[in-house]
């Protein structure tokens, strides 16, 4: 019986370990600390695999936990934080949070996604964090705020820098 709950664990792992070390990289940018808190993410997954294997949605429930997780370190850890390690290759699925062509924030499309994700690096945590889950993880201003405990106007706020920071660096880039 112990055999079969283990591999059940195993394919479940198997199947969504990209998505959550994925995740896991979008909001850190770093690659052991991304390790880590899949590792923990998996810890808790198998602690409720009973229940989790029967839940509607196991990977909303794993990519939830992971954010929630980001979330947690970041702001334990925000002082001493570095989310683009020069040495850590940046996913290349990053490329799509920021590719779009929604009106409201004015045509945030670039054709050179290295160029991008470098100008990424360079942006303060405090505003790299809320760009990506607003574009990549889909969050609602509100729920931002939440997860950071701030207020939804410093959120916007940050968002709005966070865009008109990555413009400027992208003209002068050449882009």
């Amino acid at each position: 019986m112990k055999s079969r709950m283990r591999d059940q664990f195993e394919s479940f792992v198997i199947e969504h370990q990209d998505m959550v070390f994925s995740t896991a990289m979008r909001i850190t940018c770093n690659h052991a600390e991304s390790e880590d808190i899949a590792q923990q993410v998996f810890l808790q997954a198998y602690h409720q695999f009973d229940n989790l294997k029967e839940h509607c949605n196991p990977g909303g429930w794993l990519r939830l936990t992971t954010r929630n997780l980001c979330i947690n370190h970041v702001k334990r850890y925000i002082n001493r934080w570095r989310f683009f390690d020069t040495a850590t290759p940046i996913p290349s699925d990053i490329e799509k949070a920021f590719q779009g062509d929604d009106e409201s924030d004015g045509g945030f499309l670039y054709d050179n996604v290295d160029k991008l994700k470098n100008a990424l690096s360079e942006l303060p945590a405090r505003f790299r964090v809320p760009l990506v889950l607003f574009y990549y993880e889909g969050l609602a201003y509100h729920e931002i705020a939440d997860e950071l405990k701030c207020s939804e106007g410093k959120i916007k706020t940050d968002i709005f820098r966070a865009k008109q920071a990555l413009k400027e660096k992208m003209e002068i880039t050449g882009l």
